[in-house]
């Protein structure tokens, strides 16, 4: 069998690395657009269930993955210049890697067993590829070419949404990792940071469309872009500068497909179905694909057909819940405004019911303090639903 993947992401790279470890007389090969040590992005978060996920299945990466990260299960909420603390985790430490870390890990665990992974290689001709080989993987992400070429067999659909994201690093280190709700005279402007080494953080910045054109982001220049959000969150940032990289400006879109497949041609990962940043899953939703997909090719071997159909039926529901979780986190962010007169403590209480992931009852167990200081402060008027 000689299989193409193009995208050499973590999924791209994942599957790459698993399916050549079951089937070692197969050709492998990835096509990544950008250099080996390129990347867009800075951390990459994992959940105490993610990581049992890859233990289980490949013990040499989680091996890597938790020996280069940052553990941590607490995070804060700034509203109204108060910060509240929470214990967001679920009987095991999340962890934070570096997203080039993660993928240099995995460039090295992938060329151990054989995959030759070709960087600054873009596939032009995406059909000319497809009928060179047995099988065509699209791990290729949110603008996926391979969809793109065939959007009416697939049956894609891509919805775009309405608030905008701006990608930062910074030297500073935001341990706990921060959710901070700052009102400026623009507009809510939000910062979602992440520690993810010793000394660097992450920093997604977001904010509805109106904010965005009454700060005037179109028009700066990249330089002028960076000063501005240093400034609104200057106190925050203890004098570090945000840093940046080629694209700063991130329009997020839910894709969906009607089928995943057809032919010998596949998606996975962000290719297939998207989540969306604020809740930051992408990474995870797109290897565990990864490893269904390959567990299909364990099961069935050659038999196309029947690896893919393994696929779908095996990912379907959970790709699902992911996805309708996304889009639950998106609405609660984009209907902010009702919500901004909440104190920190409902504010925070709001944010971690936002998805239906978790419930009353699981954050009572992860932080029982915090659930005891809720219900002690008066619910706010015309509150509603709280989530």
């Amino acid at each position: 069998m000689d299989i193409a993947i193009v995208g050499g992401g973590p999924a791209g790279l994942f599957f790459a690395r698993r399916v050549k470890l079951m089937h070692p007389d197969w050709r492998v090969r990835v096509f990544e657009q950008n250099a080996r040590d390129a990347t867009y992005g800075f951390g990459v978060g994992f959940l105490g269930q993610s990581l049992e996920f890859i233990g289980r299945t490949d013990p040499s990466v989680l091996e890597d993955i938790v020996g280069a990260a940052h553990a941590g299960s607490a995070m804060g909420f700034v509203h109204k210049g108060e910060t509240v603390l929470v214990n967001a985790g679920s009987g095991s430490e999340a962890v934070t890697v570096g997203r080039i870390t993660l993928l240099n890990l995995l460039q090295r665990r992938c060329e151990e067993v054989g995959v030759e992974l070709q960087f600054e290689s873009r596939v032009e001709d995406v059909e000319s590829l497809r009928q060179s080989v047995d099988v065509l993987v699209g791990a290729d992400g949110v603008n996926s070419p391979v969809r793109t070429r065939y959007r009416e067999k697939f049956e894609s659909t891509v919805e775009p949404q309405r608030n905008r994201f701006a990608w930062y690093g910074t030297e500073h280190p935001f341990d706990p990792a921060l959710m901070i709700f700052e009102q400026t005279d623009i507009g809510l402007v939000i910062a979602h940071t992440h520690q993810y080494r010793a000394d660097r953080s992450g920093v997604a910045i977001e904010c509805d469309p109106e904010t965005w054109e009454r700060g005037g982001f179109d028009n700066m220049t990249p330089l002028e872009m960076d000063a501005k959000f240093e400034e609104i969150f200057a106190s925050y940032l203890n004098g570090r500068p945000l840093l940046s990289q080629a694209v700063r400006v991130f329009y997020p879109a839910i894709v969906r497909n009607e089928h995943w497949s057809f032919g010998n041609v596949v998606l996975i990962g962000d290719a297939a179905h998207t989540v969306h940043p604020s809740i930051g899953s992408g990474t995870r939703v797109g290897m565990r694909d990864a490893s269904v997909l390959a567990e299909g090719f364990q099961q069935h071997g050659a038999d196309i057909g029947s690896a893919f159909a393994y696929y779908r039926s095996n990912r379907q529901f959970g790709a699902d819940l992911f996805q309708r979780a996304a889009i639950q986190s998106i609405r609660w962010y984009e209907t902010l405004e009702d919500r901004l007169h909440f104190d920190p403590v409902t504010m925070a209480f709001s944010y971690m019911l936002r998805t239906g992931r978790v419930d009353y009852a699981r954050l009572r167990r992860a932080d029982p303090e915090f659930v005891r200081r809720y219900e002690a402060t008066p619910l706010p008027e015309s509150v509603g639903i709280v989530a």
